[in-house]
């Protein structure tokens, strides 16, 4: 209550929460306390701690064609404060490379460097500026659809919608536990794949076509 109070986001307050039960856990687990309290939370609380947002209602770029658009139209890659090492998409991978190539950097060098091709400092508005820019030229500009969107959401949504798995995603999103990213699941294919099926077989039928009886 105290950091809802300071105008913590709720999001951030739910990481600290599950870090805290994480820890009672462990405290729990080697007999150094009798409860988690993290757990016993009401319910009043924990629904203060609900995101801010809902990926059911987060617009996003649902055409794979508009990414491409919306990539050829911005300017030379622009680099955040955040980092995490994640696996790089065959389709990004030339991307990095030509980029890498072109400002002269070894192969244990940055491909982004902090700075944008012009030596100007990348602000923390830097990024939007650009990116609106490039949704008004492309015809793209909708309520709600900024550099979060069109980004991180973007390849959440696109990455489920085309099958890909919650559990995967959850590491290269970076989220601290499945339960965030199964925020994404409703985007997924509304059935299943005809290998899931026959995924498990067993023959359960009493009597098999062709089988001597016993």
């Amino acid at each position: 209550m105290a950091k809802l109070a300071e105008g913590a986001n709720p999001a951030t307050i739910r990481i600290y929460v599950a870090i805290l039960s994480a820890l009672f856990n462990r405290l729990l687990e080697d007999g150094k306390t009798q409860a988690n309290p993290a757990l016993s939370l009401p319910k009043s609380v924990r629904r203060l701690m609900k995101p801010t947002h809902d990926p059911r209602t987060t617009p996003f770029l649902e055409r794979l064609e508009d990414v491409r658009r919306v990539h050829l139209a911005l300017p030379s890659p622009l680099k955040d404060k955040d980092s995490r090492v994640v696996p790089v998409l065959d389709s990004l991978h030339p991307i990095l490379a030509a980029w890498q190539l072109e400002t002269g950097g070894a192969s244990e060098a940055r491909v982004i460097p902090s700075l944008r091709c012009d030596g100007g400092k990348v602000g923390k508005h830097t990024p939007g500026i650009y990116l609106r820019a490039a949704l008004k030229s492309l015809g793209l500009v909708r309520d709600g659809l900024g550099w979060y969107e069109c980004n991180r959401h973007t390849f959440a949504s696109q990455w489920v919608m085309a099958g890909g798995s919650i559990e995967k995603l959850k590491e290269f999103l970076g989220h601290y536990s499945v339960v965030v990213t199964e925020r994404y699941a409703h985007l997924g294919p509304e059935h299943f794949a005809v290998a899931d099926h026959t995924r498990v077989s067993v023959e359960l039928a009493r009597y098999m076509p062709g089988a001597a009886e016993k």
